[in-house]
């Protein structure tokens, strides 16, 4: 089974982890709200500018609401 690890992309195009094991996502109104397998839930608020599921990488652009 592969889950999704995401990142944070920053302003200068650098990627921080913030997740790993994450079995779902949602939006809603501006926030991507990221679950683990394990229930932990961790809102963002920014877009989700890619997903690679080759490398089980999301990649989510923090924007200012």
């Amino acid at each position: 089974m592969c889950l999704g690890k995401a990142f944070l992309e920053t302003d200068n195009n650098q990627l921080s982890p913030i997740m790993e094991n994450i079995s779902g996502i949602t939006t809603e109104n501006g926030h991507v709200i990221l679950t683990s397998l394990f229930g932990e839930e961790r809102t963002i608020d920014g877009i989700v500018k890619e997903v690679d599921f080759n490398s089980s990488k999301i990649i989510i652009k923090q924007i200012s609401l």
